[in-house]
């Protein structure tokens, strides 16, 4: 397990494919994170407290999503 609690700002890594940030604290993240990851295509944020996530319609490449062991009550934005 990491301690992240709180991702922040966007992620400016235009080549990057898969994102793990499983196994942490990690309750916020910023509604701009995914705005800069236009080749994500796995994001895996399971087995953290995430209640809310947003702006996901951003992930245009994404094909995996994994949000298991989480809160999510809300998903914003999808389309």
């Amino acid at each position: 397990m990491n301690k992240i609690v709180k991702i922040g700002g966007s992620i400016n890594c235009p080549n990057l494919k898969e994102l793990v940030l499983s196994d942490n604290l990690i309750k916020d993240i910023h509604p701009f994170m995914f705005s800069k990851l236009p080749k994500l295509k796995s994001l895996d944020l399971s087995i953290n407290q995430i209640s809310v996530i947003e702006n996901i319609h951003q992930l245009k490449s994404l094909q995996v999503l994994n949000l298991r062991q989480n809160s999510v009550a809300i998903i914003e934005n999808l389309s």
